[in-house]
C-alpha cells in the first residue's frame, strides 16, 4: 500500500473555492489586507525607481518678453546707446569673458588667461563656431578690437578700447597688451565684448557699417541666434523678432527653442503683457508695478541689484552742526534703513549703510542696527540737548536740517522717510523738491545742507570720482567736500592694484576711514526689477550691471524637463 504527499500549496482551482469556507468578515479583511499589500509593492517600486532618477532641463519650450523701444543696431560696436540693442546683442553675441549671477568675471570664447606682466598677457581661445557654422578665431578677435578703436566705424566705445591690443599669434592664441594706466588686471571688465566674424565685417567700408543687414540680422556666436524678423506695416518698425537656440553652442544649453521679443509696449502695457499672460516676461518694468506683482499668483518678480548706491550726503564744509562728526554719526545711526527701503521702492533692493558695495574687496556686512535711542544718545553726548519744545539746540545754535532732492519719486519718499526718522529724535527737517534740471546746479555750488542722490560706480572698485579729496569741488562728485588721506590712500589702492590682499586691506581701510567721519549716510543699494512667468525656471539673478546682464547664463534657463537614471 503507498501513501502520496499531499500538496503543500493550494491549486488554483482550490484558491477558488476559498469564499465558500470564509465568513463575510473574513472576505473584507482578506480584501483590505490585499488592497494594502498591492499599495506597499506600488510604494516600493515608485520609491525606488525615483531614487534612482533626477528630472533635469530638456530642450524645448518657447520664452517670450515685452520690451520698450525697438532695435536698431544689433552689434557690439553700437549697441551701448539702447538697451533693446543690448539685451538682442548680449543674446546672439559672445565676448571673450562674461559675468556669472553675483556679477564676476568668468571665461567665456576664452578658455583662459595667462599673465606675462601687468601689461601683457595670453589668451587661449575655445573651440566656438559662429552662427554660419564658421570657426570663431584670434583673427576675429583681433578684428574686432580694431574696429572698436577704428575712428571710421564711429563706435561709442572708441575711447574705452583706445588702451587694448591683440595680436594672433596662432588661430586660438592671442597677446594681449594695455597701455596708459591700464592693466591686464583691471582690462577684464572690457573683455566681454562681443566678437564680430571678421569673413562677414573686414570686406565692409568702415563709414556704411551702421547700413549693413548684419545689423538687424546678426551673426554671432551667442546662445540664440537671428531665426526670423515681424515688421509693422504701417510704420515700418520692427514688431517682434525670433530667435532660435544654437544647436552648436559650446556652453552649457541653450535649452529653450526660441525666444520671442515684442517691442514698442508702453510702461503699463509691459507689465500687464505677463499679468494676463500674452508674454512670459518683462523687462524695465516701473517699480510701482513691479512691487504689486510680487505677490501674484504664477509670477516671479527677480530683483538682481544694482551697481548704485542711494545715500544722503552731509555738507562738512557748510557751516552749522554737520561740520561735526559726532552729529553726523547720531543722524546716521539713528535712520532705519529697512523703513527707508520700503517706503521708497516697496522693499525692491537692499538695505545698506556703505559705499563699498558687497562684492568690494574688503566689504563685511554693512548694516548695522540702528533706532531712534541711539540718536538720542549720541546727540545728547555731541551737546545738543532738547528744549521744551521737543526741539535740538547747542547753547544758540538749533539744529535743523533741510534735505534737497529731485522730484524723482523715489528719492522724495526717500527723504520723506529720512525727515520723519530725524523728527523723531528732535531734529526739525524740512524736505525741499527740485527739479532734475536744476539739480545738477546746486550740487556744483554745493548749497545744501543735506542731499539725497543716486551713484553709480562704473566699476567695482572704483571710488575716485565719489570720494578722493581732489573730487570735492565741482566738477568732483565728492559731495560732502569729504578730505582724509587715509581714504585718499585706499582709493588708489583698490583702482590700480591687482594683489588681492592689498585690495581687501584698502577696502577695509577706506570703510575704516568712512566709519569714523560718516561723511555721508548710505541709505540702501537698489535692485532691477525684472518680471517673468514661474513656468520658466534655472533663472538665477543676483546683481547686474546693465539690463542686458539678466540674460548672461540664459542659456541655463528651461522649460521643459525629463527623467535620467541618477549616477551612483
Amino acid at each position: 500500500m503507498s501513501v502520496k504527499n499531499p500538496r503543500r500549496f493550494p491549486s488554483l482551482s482550490q484558491w477558488r473555492e476559498v469564499g465558500r469556507f470564509l465568513s463575510l468578515k473574513e472576505k473584507r479583511l482578506l480584501k483590505s489586507c490585499g488592497l494594502i499589500s498591492l499599495l506597499s509593492i506600488s510604494v516600493i517600486a515608485w520609491s525606488s525607481l525615483n531614487s534612482n532618477l533626477l528630472r533635469v532641463p530638456a530642450i524645448g519650450g518657447e520664452y517670450s518678453e515685452a520690451l520698450l523701444g525697438s532695435p536698431r543696431y544689433i552689434n557690439p560696436l553700437y549697441a551701448v546707446a539702447s538697451d533693446v540693442d543690448g539685451d538682442l546683442t548680449r543674446l546672439m553675441y559672445s565676448g571673450l569673458l562674461r559675468k556669472d549671477a553675483d556679477g564676476n568675471l568668468i571665461p567665456d570664447l576664452a578658455e583662459s588667461i595667462a599673465t606675462a606682466s601687468a601689461t601683457e598677457g595670453t589668451i587661449t581661445l575655445r573651440d566656438a563656431r559662429f552662427h554660419d557654422d564658421q570657426p570663431v578665431t584670434a583673427d576675429d578677435v583681433v578684428f574686432t578690437y580694431n574696429a572698436l578703436k577704428n575712428p571710421d566705424f564711429g563706435s561709442p566705445l572708441q575711447g574705452l578700447y583706445k588702451d587694448i591690443s591683440f595680436e594672433a599669434t596662432d588661430d586660438h592664441t592671442l597677446k594681449l597688451s594695455t597701455s596708459g594706466n591700464l592693466t591686464v588686471e583691471s582690462a577684464r571688465a572690457r573683455l566681454t565684448i562681443g566678437i564680430l566674424p571678421a569673413h562677414i565685417w573686414e570686406g565692409v567700408n568702415p563709414s556704411t557699417a551702421p547700413l549693413m543687414k548684419f545689423n538687424l540680422q546678426p551673426i554671432g556666436s551667442g546662445p540664440y541666434e537671428f531665426y526670423k524678423v515681424t515688421y509693422d506695416p504701417e510704420n515700418g518698425l520692427i514688431r517682434s523678432m525670433v530667435l532660435a537656440r544654437n544647436p552648436s553652442f559650446y556652453r552649457e544649453g541653450p535649452y529653450i527653442e526660441k525666444i520671442t521679443l515684442k517691442f514698442g509696449a508702453s510702461a503699463k502695457e509691459l507689465a500687464d503683457s505677463v499679468r494676463n499672460h500674452q508674454t512670459d516676461g518683462a523687462a524695465t518694468v516701473p517699480l510701482e508695478t513691479a512691487a504689486a506683482l510680487k505677490d501674484a499668483s504664477g509670477i516671479e518678480v527677480h530683483a538682481p541689484l544694482l551697481p548704485q548706491y542711494v545715500g544722503a550726503f552731509f555738507n562738512a564744509k557748510k557751516a552749522g552742526p554737520l561740520t561735526d562728526p559726532a552729529v553726523r554719526h547720531a543722524l546716521s545711526k539713528s535712520l532705519d534703513r529697512v523703513a527707508i527701503l520700503n517706503s521708497a521702492r516697496a522693499g525692491l533692493g537692499l538695505a545698506y549703510a556703505s559705499p563699498l558695495l558687497p562684492n568690494f574687496p574688503g566689504a563685511t556686512d554693512a548694516l548695522s542696527a540702528t533706532n531712534t535711542e541711539d540718536g538720542n544718545v549720541l546727540l545728547d553726548a555731541a551737546g545738543y540737548a532738547k528744549g521744551e519744545n521737543g526741539t535740538r539746540a547747542k547753547g544758540t545754535s538749533a539744529l535743523n536740517l533741510k534735505i534737497t532732492v529731485s522730484d524723482d519719486p523715489e528719492l522724495k519718499a526717500a527723504g520723506y522717510a529720512i525727515a520723519k526718522h530725524w523728527q523723531e529724535i528732535g531734529v526739525p527737517t524740512e524736505v525741499l523738491s527740485v527739479p532734475k534740471s536744476a539739480l545738477a546746479d546746486i550740487l556744483g555750488r554745493r548749497d545744501f545742507d543735506v542731499v539725497i542722490v543716486r551713484e553709480s560706480l562704473s566699476s567695482s572698485a572704483d571710488l575716485f570720482s565719489f570720494w578722493h579729496s581732489t573730487q570735492s569741488t565741482a566738477p568732483g562728485m565728492n559731495l560732502p567736500g569729504w578730505i582724509s588721506k587715509n581714504a585718499d590712500d585706499a582709493i588708489v589702492t583698490l583702482r590700480n592694484s591687482a594683489d588681492q590682499k592689498a585690495l581687501s586691506d584698502a577696502g577695509a581701510k577706506f570703510a575704516t576711514a568712512f566709519a569714523a567721519e560718516d561723511p555721508a549716510a548710505i541709505l540702501y543699494i537698489p535692485s532691477y526689477p525684472y518680471v517673468t512667468n514661474r513656468t520658466v525656471r534655472g533663472i538665477e539673478l543676483k546683481r547686474i550691471v546693465t539690463p542686458a546682464d539678466r540674460f548672461n547664463d540664459i542659456s541655463k534657463w528651461y522649460i521643459k524637463t525629463h527623467l535620467i537614471r541618477a549616477q551612483r
